[in-house]
């Protein structure tokens, strides 16, 4: 992952390696999977010192892949 535009007024994280892709529909483990890499995610960023719910992440992520 790389921070875009870090002297811009909203930097943006950006996504460089999916190594894992799956399906969230024909997975039955999908959704599952996806919450568990958004809170590891969120967790990540916690413990640098941004304020990160994973809960949120989760939603905004499967509102753009719907």
């Amino acid at each position: 992952m790389l921070v875009h535009g870090l002297d811009g007024p909203e930097p943006e994280l950006v996504v460089i390696d999916v190594p894992q892709v799956l399906d969230l529909v024909g997975n039955p483990n999908g959704i599952d999977f996806l919450y568990r890499d958004c809170r590891n995610m969120a967790d990540w960023f916690v413990r640098k010192g941004l304020k990160v719910d994973a809960d949120l992440l989760l939603a905004e992520v499967l509102a753009a892949a719907w």
